[in-house]
C-alpha cells in the first residue's frame, strides 16, 4: 500500500464518517422533533377533551 493510495483511503473514510455523523444527528433531531409533536399533540387533545 503506498502513501498515495492511503491518504485517499483515509480521505473517503473520513468522508464516509462525516455522512455517518451527519445521519445520526439528523435522526436525534427527528426523534426529538416527533417526541416533542406527539407530547404537544397529546396536550391539545387533552385540553380539548377537558373544553367540552
Amino acid at each position: 500500500m503506498n502513501a498515495n493510495h492511503f491518504s485517499s483511503y483515509v480521505i473517503m473514510n473520513a468522508k464516509i464518517i462525516q455522512q455517518s455523523k451527519i445521519v445520526i444527528h439528523r435522526s436525534i433531531v427527528y426523534t426529538l422533533l416527533q417526541n416533542t409533536l406527539l407530547q404537544w399533540y397529546q396536550t391539545k387533545v387533552r385540553l380539548a377533551r377537558y373544553q367540552v
